[in-house]
């Protein structure tokens, strides 16, 4: 069987910690329930079974086995099997006809009854014994011949053979459904065996990979993983509609949607900058306007704007060491992330809330009002707290992301820093942690660190104050596009910048595929926290390519992004604002003609129209003087015969004052 791990690997890994908090408790919640399951409903029981211990239809007094296991007590026992007619369970009966039905929801003969009933428990008792002995080499599993009733009610018997098996290694996943779309890409499904053995397989397959993830535990996990599947399948579609759509108003929009890097590059005042914000606009706002301002704050967030210089770096763009001043007004340093990094955690944070479910989304929400509120409610430095240990400590100081916390009794190290992640996944998962070795557990490590136990008596003090958890009204997210924009890349070092971002931000890479381990990696809570550029972000620099910088741009940066020359009348409509808007063009374009006749300059050195926008505050003259002429001797500085270019250049902006003083020009 070809077996394809790769996506499910890349999201079991990226949320790991999250899902097996709740798996485990659909795991506890399955072992007690099947407990109960085999001392109601052993097998040997199925064998002896009467007609109406059998048939759904009569009920809830009648408490038959169909009943039980679809709506009764045992309805949720291995993800339930709610849903469709009753005629997938092979016989039922009908309140309509007041008589027993088959699968074809028609009425069955007195006289045919029994021998039909008859044939089918020795249908299902032979799948299942067959099933929990993995014995699919058998006939009653070939799916294309099989006599068995029971081979296509795979719903049923999936929820049957893990209830039944000595030990998890089925999921309750019922394969058939979404075959070729979520399971059949993992693992192929072969006529001999079917939907059946593909899960044994699968589940075997998985725990050898994680030998932690059984079964019991897969039953979830595997619903977990389909659900979010088709949401990625149905998320891809979204941005395929979006690269499609065809009614964005900048034409740029649609080539960084689909090369997700792209720099903007020409002549200096091109609005290249201005550029790159209408576009990040048109995306976020579905081509409705390109208007920055006419964003909302929340959507704002999804744009980033910065510039690099000559000492920009890595603390500045990922991360770095910061100073802080202390609880007890001493110095010290801590890891803070940089603008980058800050802004990737924004989008990382969208894509993974885009695929929660509701109830989930409001229990964290509910699970941060808890912990709001412990901390709004205490008082800093004075209120004590006690590990299971008896080691008194205090809480001095609670950010976003720790909890500092002082231990007056440890002469070696009195001051701990605590993250605010650990206690609130403890919260989110909903298990009782008594002693230090369950958090160790939750969290899979051998040994427990010194925090556990703090962790354990801070998550206990929250508890005792919020007995139950809100339940706030939220709506689940859907996925944004979040653009980051660079203006003047090329004046950077790009290098000591980007570091071994270099990798995560190839088009090619994005998403767990391009994570790497940052420098301070070592300094995380999470020593073996990995950083990676999610799909749903979009860079767009901007650089000029006169700057004296552009020769040292990396080239491994350069084969990163797909790089557009923006020429220095293709925004002229930029000045269309203005209220002499004919004259400004006119002369933009003559000056600009006159400068490419320069023997040593071309269109890179030629004036875009963001320079003319300062018409709205400033005259022809002030314009010239003030911007145009000392720009334009800077260029020609050098050249042979300075002063006749600048007297050629003067009199194709202004040909009426060729020779005036306004322009420190002479004859």
């Amino acid at each position: 069987m070809g077996a394809n791990l790769t996506q499910f690997t890349q999201w079991y890994e990226q949320n790991q910690k999250e899902l097996l908090a709740q798996a485990e408790q659909d795991k506890e919640k399955n072992k007690r329930l099947g407990a109960k399951f085999l001392i109601d409903w052993p097998l040997e029981r199925l064998k002896s079974l009467a007609l109406d211990e059998y048939v759904t239809g009569k009920g809830p007094q009648n408490k038959s086995f169909c009943y039980e296991i679809e709506s009764g007590k045992y309805r949720d026992l291995y993800l339930g099997i709610r849903g469709g007619t009753a005629g997938k369970f092979g016989i039922y009966w009908s309140k309509k006809y007041h008589a027993y039905c088959d699968q074809n929801n028609q009425v069955i003969a007195e006289n045919e009854l029994n021998q039909q009933f008859s044939r089918l428990k020795a249908d299902l008792v032979a799948i299942v014994t067959k099933g929990i002995n993995a014995e699919f080499s058998d006939p009653v599993f070939q799916s294309r011949q099989s006599t068995n009733s029971f081979f296509g009610r795979s719903a049923m018997v999936t929820k049957l053979l893990c209830a039944y098996s000595a030990t998890p290694v089925f999921s309750g996943i019922n394969l058939n459904k979404d075959q070729k779309t979520v399971w059949g890409p993992m693992l192929s499904l072969e006529a001999q065996g079917g939907v059946y053995k593909q899960n044994y397989e699968l589940t075997r397959l998985i725990s050898e990979k994680y030998p932690q993830l059984d079964g019991a535990l897969l039953s979830s996990l595997l619903w977990w993983y389909r659900n979010a599947s088709l949401d990625v399948n149905a998320q891809e579609k979204e941005v395929v509609n979006l690269k499609a759509k065809t009614d964005f108003k900048n034409k740029y929009t649609s080539a960084l949607l689909t090369s997700k890097n792209i720099i903007f590059h020409g002549a200096p005042g091109t609005g290249k900058s201005y550029l790159a914000k209408e576009i990040a606009t048109d995306i976020i706002s579905a081509g409705q306007f390109t208007d920055y301002t006419q964003l909302t704050a929340e959507q704002k967030q999804q744009i980033e704007f910065v510039q690099f210089h000559p000492s920009y770096d890595y603390t500045d763009f990922v991360e770095g060491l910061r100073p802080r001043t202390n609880a007890d007004g001493s110095m010290g340093f801590e890891l803070q992330d940089g603008i980058f990094k800050k802004f990737v955690g924004r989008a990382q944070k969208n894509l993974i809330n885009s695929k929660k479910s509701k109830s989930a989304i409001e229990k964290e929400v509910s699970v941060q009002e808890m912990i709001t509120d412990y901390f709004a409610n205490i008082e800093l430095g004075v209120d004590e707290l006690t590990t299971t240990r008896g080691t008194k400590f205090y809480i001095t100081d609670v950010d976003e992301n720790h909890i500092n916390v002082s231990i007056p009794e440890n002469a070696i190290a009195d001051k701990l820093s605590l993250s605010v992640d650990t206690i609130k996944q403890m919260l989110t998962s909903g298990r009782k942690f008594k002693q230090v070795t369950d958090v160790t557990g939750f969290f899979g490590k051998l040994n427990g660190t010194q925090s556990y136990s703090y962790d354990l008596a801070i998550f206990k003090a929250i508890k005792a104050t919020q007995t139950s958890l809100a339940k706030p009204t939220v709506q689940p997210e859907k996925l944004k596009p979040y653009i980051f924009i660079i203006d003047e890349i090329n004046r950077g070092e790009i290098a000591k910048i980007f570091g071994e971002l270099f990798f995560s931000i190839d088009p090619g890479y994005r998403g767990p595929a391009g994570e790497v381990t940052t420098q301070y990696a070592s300094l995380h809570d999470d020593h073996e926290e990995k950083f990676f550029i999610p799909e749903n972000v979009y860079i767009v620099g901007t650089m000029n390519d006169i700057d004296r910088s552009v020769d040292t741009f990396d080239f491994a940066m350069r084969r990163r992004f797909r790089f557009i020359e923006i020429k220095a009348g293709e925004r002229i409509e930029m000045l269309d604002s203005l209220e002499n808007a004919a004259e400004a063009k006119q002369r933009m374009n003559a000056l600009n003609n006159a400068i490419a006749m320069v023997e040593e300059l071309n269109e890179n050195y030629q004036i875009g129209a963001a320079y003319f926008l300062k018409l709205k505050t400033l005259t022809f003259d002030q314009l010239w003087t003030d911007y145009l002429e000392p720009l334009l001797q800077d260029y020609i500085h050098g050249m042979q015969d300075e002063t006749k270019i600048m007297v050629r250049l003067a009199q194709a902006y202004d040909h009426s004052k060729v020779g005036s003083t306004d322009h420190g020009i002479e004859n």
